[in-house]
């Protein structure tokens, strides 16, 4: 019977010498908490969860969001952002709480997607959002990340 991934890792924190998964590459993991994040991903990822929490709630994000991001451009750019992503993103986009430090691995990927959109690395982009999203929502959403991390920079 094959070991399971949990059963290496109890075997490798046990026995350091027995065979664990080997370590992913911190460049492929990207930023794994909000600290992590280059400014216009810290900022996407927090409108993101202020506007997906009150629209829940059934509340309007537009006093959180102008307060956070201050500029009205980049406000208006995060709630197209958002609904890009919900038109785009082929499952449900996963959240941690706006009070968490830690990112979801949807928040990681969007994260790393932002930074690079915001570089004009259109590359990297690509790269790193090929296997999860086809071409043409692709392009869509480096678009509007290009769009966000201009207006976040210019105010």
């Amino acid at each position: 019977m094959p070991r399971s991934h949990f059963t290496r890792r109890v075997e490798a924190r046990d026995n350091p010498t027995a065979s664990a998964m080997p370590p992913v590459p911190q460049q492929c993991i990207g930023a794994t908490a909000l600290s992590d994040c280059a400014l216009p991903a810290l900022h996407i990822v927090m409108a993101t969860r202020l506007i997906i929490f009150c629209r829940r709630r059934g509340q309007c994000a537009l006093p959180l969001l102008i307060d956070r991001l201050k500029y009205p451009r980049a406000v208006e750019q995060a709630l197209t952002l958002v609904n890009l992503i919900g038109a785009v993103w082929p499952d449900r986009f996963c959240l941690s709480p706006p009070c968490c430090q830690r990112l979801s691995h949807d928040e990681q990927l969007l994260a790393q997607l932002a930074s690079a959109a915001a570089r004009g690395n259109t590359v990297r982009f690509h790269t790193i959002g090929c296997d999860y999203l086809a071409d043409a929502p692709l392009a869509q959403l480096y678009a509007q990340l290009h769009i966000f991390g201009a207006a976040v920079a210019d105010g």
